[in-house]
């Protein structure tokens, strides 16, 4: 019997970690043209990039419950005791599936011991904390002890980005057509954060070097004095805005730690090209040991 963390494919993490630690990664579904692909399986993030630059606007779709179904049991019937940290409730509906096949499993299999948790977060929001917990499961913390770190993070997660083009926020309803327009237009950078689970506005300026630099006002703002950690910078094929971001970060707040990933399908597809994000906790966890 061992403890085993899931995620699904909206949990952004290097390759090597993945690797590392051989997760089990529930796939979301991604629409194009009619097509269904699974994300990350069957469709590469080099390959949706591509599409978008063609005009194609992919739709997601949350995981299937059959095999979210599957993967559970498998770990039931091996006696794993198991965390699913899952994107935002208020971002899928993976979530609330996710309650109703642990439900159901629990008649079949009543000592399984399986902790749903909504990250309230996407992409490498989810990485950071999936990252930790797996240090977590690796120093031989107890169950409850990894998942009360881990609910201590969702409340404490950070996520400050901005998207290049505002037609994508049109595109995902969050933005009207001329609103959207009048902003491309007159070079708007709209910074964003997830509240609750949930996108909020915080800011609206001027160009590209306006935006990175209140980006990192706002982490200065909120990040205190918990700097030594390891802080997530995620981008939408835009690594040039990423490496700017670190180099700002590392000049003003002396953070020596990253994890740098390409966003994921899902964000990537209602975001658009360009987008760029910071990722951190604004309170230290107890016994805290993400660092590189």
């Amino acid at each position: 019997m061992s403890i085993k963390l899931i995620i699904d494919s909206t949990c952004d993490l290097p390759e090597e970690i993945i690797e590392k630690y051989d997760l089990d990664i529930l796939p979301l579904r991604i629409y194009i043209d009619g097509k269904e692909y699974l994300d990350k399986v069957t469709i590469k993030l080099e390959n949706l990039y591509e599409l978008m630059r063609q005009g194609h606007h992919p739709k997601t779709s949350q995981v299937n419950i059959n095999h979210m179904k599957e993967v559970f049991e498998k770990h039931a019937k091996e006696g794993n005791e198991c965390i699913y940290l899952t994107i935002s409730s208020e971002l899928s509906g993976t979530y609330q599936t996710a309650l109703l096949v642990a439900r159901d499993l629990k008649e079949e299999y009543p000592d399984f011991k399986l902790k749903i948790v909504d990250s309230k977060a996407g992409s490498t929001a989810i990485g950071l904390m999936a990252y930790e917990t797996l240090k977590q499961i690796d120093d031989n913390r107890t169950f409850d002890e990894i998942v009360e770190s881990l609910e201590f993070q969702v409340n404490h997660i950070e996520h400050i980005f901005t998207v290049d083009s505002l037609s994508a926020l049109y595109r995902s309803g969050r933005l009207s057509k001329s609103a959207a327009l009048l902003g491309d237009m007159f070079k708007i950078k709209v910074i964003l954060s997830l509240k609750e689970g949930a996108v909020e506005p915080l800011d609206k300026v001027r160009g590209n070097k306006k935006a990175l630099k209140t980006m990192v006002d706002i982490a200065e703002e909120r990040i205190g004095d918990f700097k030594d950690q390891l802080i997530g910078i995620s981008h939408a094929e835009d690594l040039e805005g990423a490496l700017k971001l670190k180099e700002m970060l590392t000049e003003r707040l002396g953070i020596k730690d990253y994890m740098i990933n390409l966003i994921g399908s899902s964000f990537g597809s209602n975001l658009g090209i360009g987008t760029r994000g910071i990722f951190f906790l604004n309170k230290k966890p107890k016994d805290y040991i993400s660092l590189v």
